[in-house]
């Protein structure tokens, strides 16, 4: 039965082109003048049918009512339990741990329900009970990606990059062609210096999603650290433009204007870099430096202190943070105070 119920979703739409032909095959045989009594077996006929489907809209919402259908039919339907617990991941975690063991129950040997649910616990800070599962999945599956890119996330995680970047290698091996989780390896080999393998996954990243502005951020980010700031503002306005929101663009965008001296503009763009991500420390510091040149001290400390709220080991703040507290000013001659926010394009 759940075969039929599948297929019955899969045709869903094309079933309407059927009802238009029954409707001109009905128009025809009344035109052909049969019989009062086959028009209303018909009618019955088109009546039920009507019935069902109502139902069926009841059913075919969306995801989640139509797998809830689909257990309704076949309580022991793993697919459905197994995409139920996917369905709720976000929404609500409590009952996509539930789906997942429910799933295990019914196959335990269904390897990438153990990955899914030691990403759940990953995502819900449960690391002591990540690892078994995952290692679990593996057992069972050795190739599969979801269980090493879950493996790679929790060493990335505390801190163990090497490990981290050889399961982001496996995952990447074992998987079609992505560019998050190039992007994400990236991030990793960044972390343990490895600037060249870096730039290598970050225009891997680009080149499978043109559209994915992470990518560039990233890229941009150690342009400027190499002092290209030429391609940075390239790779910093493709970013911008793709995502307008973007906290790490717009903290970058408004670095780049600070130290150009351009005030004005820089506070806009730090402004709506900590709007996007009150949790950005870089931003938060930038901003205060901004504002400290523009000789508005109290905002400055405002922002140094939020800086190292989020990050207490921030070095960049603490060290402004002291001097206004000393000296009452930054660390660089302060400039104009900008009391206008200028168009930007």
């Amino acid at each position: 039965p759940t075969g039929i119920f599948i297929a019955e979703r899969v045709i869903y739409l094309a079933s309407l082109s059927v009802c238009l032909l029954i409707a001109a095959l009905l128009y025809r045989i009344y035109q052909l003048g049969w019989s009062k009594s086959t028009m209303l077996i018909f009618i019955i006929i088109l009546s039920l049918a009507s019935v069902r489907t109502y139902y069926r809209n009841l059913d075919f919402q969306d995801d989640i009512t139509f797998f809830n259908a689909l257990l309704r039919a076949s309580p022991k339907h793993l697919k459905a339990t197994y995409a139920l617990g996917q369905c709720y991941e976000d929404k609500n975690p409590a009952k996509a741990e539930a789906y997942f063991k429910r799933a295990i129950e019914i196959a335990p040997n269904h390897a990438p329900v153990y990955a899914m649910l030691a990403g759940l616990y990953l995502n819900q800070d449960r690391d002591t009970e990540v690892l078994p599962l995952v290692n679990k999945a593996i057992s069972l599956s050795p190739s599969l990606d979801t269980a090493h890119r879950v493996l790679a996330r929790y060493y990335k995680k505390n801190q163990d990059y090497k490990k981290s970047a050889e399961a982001f290698l496996i995952a990447i091996n074992n998987s079609p062609p992505n560019a998050r989780l190039e992007q994400e390896l990236a991030v990793v080999l960044s972390s343990l210096g490895e600037t060249e393998q870096t730039k290598i996954h970050l225009k891997k990243a680009i080149a499978l999603d043109p559209y994915f502005a992470e990518p560039l951020v990233n890229l941009a980010r150690i342009a400027r650290r190499e002092a290209r700031e030429v391609e940075a503002k390239e790779l910093l306005t493709k970013a911008l433009k793709l995502e307008p929101n973007n906290a790490d663009a717009n903290n970058l965008w408004g670095a780049a204007l600070l130290a150009q001296g351009n005030l004005c503009e820089a506070k806009v763009y730090l402004t709506k870099a900590v709007s996007f991500d009150k949790e950005l420390a870089e931003a938060h510091s930038n901003l205060g430096v901004a504002y400290a040149q523009m000789n508005l001290y109290n905002q400055a400390r405002f922002e140094f202190q939020a800086a190292l709220k989020v990050n207490p080991n921030y070095l960049a703040a603490k060290q402004n943070l002291a001097l206004l507290d000393e000296q009452g000013q930054p660390s660089v001659p302060p400039k104009k105070q900008c009391y206008y926010s200028p168009k930007l394009n």
